[in-house]
C-alpha cells in the first residue's frame, strides 16, 4: 500500500513545477491588491510635510488665495504620483467665555482646545520621488467661516506672536506608487490613500495690499471670470461711459471690482505645537 503512494522523480518534478506556477500566478495579485496598498498607506502616514512659506490672501467672501511652497519627505525607496485631491486644513481653537461674550482664540492658549476646519482646497497633481521634494503651487481655498480663520489662526500669530497648529489632511488620494528596480521603473495604481500631518506655524510677514485674481475669490462665476480676464484697467472707464444696451450689460456683469487684500505669510514645521516630529527631517 505504501509503495503505491511513492512518486517517481518525474512526478515530483511535475508537482514542484505546478506549485511554483501556482505561486507565480497567485503572488502578483496579492502584491498588487493586498501588499502594495498596505505599504503605500504606511508610506503616506510616514510622509512629512513642512511649509517654508505659505501666504494667504483672504477675499471679501469665504474664499482665499493661497501661494504655497511645501517640502515633502517620502520615506523609503518608493516614489509616487498623487492625482489631484481634496485637502482639508484644520486648526485647534479655544472658546473663551471669561468676558461674558464668547471669543475665539488659538488652541495653543488653552488645555481644552477643539479641532475645527479652516477650509478646503483641491491640491494639484504632485510627482514625488523617494526622499526630499519641493512643491510650489497656487490654489483657491474655500473657507469655513471668517471668525475661525482670523481670531483662531491669523490674529494669534500676527498680533500676539503665538504659535498655532495646522493639520493637513486628505481622506482619499488616488496615486501611482513607483519603485525603481535595477533601472526599471515599476508603477502600481493605488486608490483611496489617506494623508494626515500636523504642523506648527508661526508668522513671517504681512505682504502689501494687492488685487486677487477673480477666479480664486469667485470660482463659480464663470461668465464674470471670462469677462474680467479680458478687461484692462484702461478699458474700464470706456465701458463705464458706454450707454448702449451692450455697454450696460457689460457694466452689470463687471459690477464688482476684483477683490484685494493683504497677504499673511506663515512658516510651518512638522509636528504639533509642543511636540517634535519623530524623524525631524526638516530641523
Amino acid at each position: 500500500m505504501l509503495g503505491s503512494l511513492k512518486l517517481t522523480r518525474k512526478q515530483c518534478c511535475q508537482w514542484s513545477c505546478g506549485i511554483a506556477l501556482a505561486i507565480a500566478l497567485i503572488m502578483p495579485p496579492i502584491a498588487i491588491f493586498v501588499i502594495t496598498p498596505v505599504i503605500a498607506q504606511a508610506v503616506m502616514y510616514g510622509t512629512e510635510i513642512a511649509l517654508p512659506n505659505s501666504t494667504i490672501f483672504p477675499c471679501s467672501n469665504l474664499h482665499a488665495w493661497m501661494l504655497n511652497t511645501a517640502k515633502i519627505h517620502v520615506p523609503g525607496p518608493f516614489g509616487a504620483t498623487l492625482h489631484p485631491y481634496e485637502t482639508i486644513i484644520s486648526t485647534t481653537i479655544c472658546i473663551d467665555n471669561s468676558s461674558g461674550t464668547p471669543q475665539t482664540k488659538a488652541g495653543t492658549s488653552c488645555d481644552n482646545s477643539i479641532v475645527t476646519v479652516l477650509g478646503t482646497y483641491l491640491a494639484p497633481e504632485m510627482k514625488l520621488q523617494a526622499g526630499h521634494n519641493i512643491q510650489e503651487f497656487v490654489v483657491g481655498m474655500a473657507l469655513k467661516d471668517s471668525t475661525t480663520v482670523t481670531s483662531g489662526f491669523v490674529m494669534p500669530m500676527f498680533f500676539a506672536g503665538a504659535k498655532t497648529e495646522l493639520t493637513i489632511e486628505s481622506r482619499s488620494i488616488d496615486m501611482v506608487a513607483s519603485l525603481n528596480l535595477v533601472g526599471i521603473d515599476i508603477g502600481i495604481k493605488v486608490k483611496s490613500m489617506k494623508l494626515f500631518n500636523k504642523l506648527t506655524c508661526t508668522k513671517v510677514q504681512i505682504h502689501d495690499f494687492q488685487d486677487i485674481p477673480d477666479k480664486y475669490c469667485h470660482p463659480s462665476s464663470n461668465m464674470t471670470n471670462q469677462l474680467t480676464a479680458t478687461i484692462t484697467r484702461e478699458a474700464t472707464s470706456a465701458i463705464a461711459q458706454d450707454s448702449s444696451e451692450a455697454g450696460l450689460h457689460r457694466q452689470a456683469l463687471m459690477g464688482r471690482r476684483l477683490d484685494g487684500g493683504s497677504g499673511y505669510e506663515i512658516h510651518c514645521v512638522p509636528g504639533a505645537p509642543g511636540k517634535t516630529s519623530s524623524s525631524n527631517m526638516f530641523a
